[in-house]
């Protein structure tokens, strides 16, 4: 939320606000990549998670078109940054899928060796130097740019946080987190393996098939962007009066 992604558009243009956090960084990152996979990791659904990673393997795959798009591909800002634009040889984009996969999976194993805690209290120092550090970015990067930053920042995180409050009061006692612990066996993590494997393999019969810019704007554009944007609006006010409607029953 402190990211300068969420101001872009002028302070009426609310679209940012859905994309990427509610479309992408919330389903793909907290949902599936951590809560999803972990559950059924630690459950031994090595199927499940096998297709669960086909699906998402499909949407990576489908997402690293977006690069070959000319105007995406010639971004001065991301040139100048140093990024690898354009589209890459499958062997590239192979080995790109495979490491960061492996670190995905590297991350489970750890986790379910003694790095997973149910409850999570900072002491006072570590929530002073995160504090410290999100300020200073914030401050140094987004205000600069975006004046009026603060004014969504707190409309968004002020109904984030009544909706908690309301959940709190109603929910029973207990924690999702429950469900996360625990050690993940070697072989089950050898099903993430289908996620870039599926993104390979979409990404080498793009590269056969050769699709027009066109197409490509009309899956990633309009499909992936778009979609998804509107998709995370609809999730995320459906889980605002879900929560508020239970609250009053």
């Amino acid at each position: 939320m402190l990211t300068n992604t969420l101001y872009e558009g002028g302070p009426l243009a609310w679209f940012s606000a859905s994309y990427t956090p509610l479309a992408w960084h919330a389903p793909l990152s907290v949902v599936f990549g951590w809560w999803w996979l972990r559950r059924e990791l630690v459950a031994g659904r090595a199927r499940r998670v096998a297709l669960g990673c086909a699906a998402v393997g499909v949407l990576w795959g489908l997402w690293a078109l977006a690069w070959w798009l000319p105007e995406n591909a010639a971004d001065p800002a991301l040139l100048a940054a140093g990024a690898r634009l354009g589209r890459w040889p499958v062997a590239d984009f192979a080995l790109h899928a495979f490491a960061f996969t492996g670190l995905l999976a590297l991350a489970h194993g750890l986790l379910g060796r003694g790095g997973w805690r149910v409850a999570f209290w900072p002491s006072w120092v570590e929530i002073v130097l995160v504090a410290a550090g999100l300020l200073l970015f914030f401050g140094a990067l987004v205000l600069p740019v975006y004046p009026w930053a603060p004014l969504r920042l707190a409309a968004l995180v002020g109904v984030a946080i009544g909706a908690l409050y309301v959940n709190r009061r109603r929910e029973p006692p207990g924690s999702a987190l429950d469900d996360l612990a625990g050690p993940v066996r070697p072989p089950h993590l050898l099903a993430l393996a289908t996620m870039p494997t599926v993104a390979v393999a979409v990404y080498a019969v793009a590269g056969v098939l050769e699709p027009s810019a066109d197409v490509i704007r009309v899956i990633t554009a309009y499909g992936l962007v778009l979609g998804t944007a509107v998709l995370g609006w609809v999730a995320f006010l459906a889980a605002l009066v879900l929560t508020v409607r239970r609250r009053q029953e």
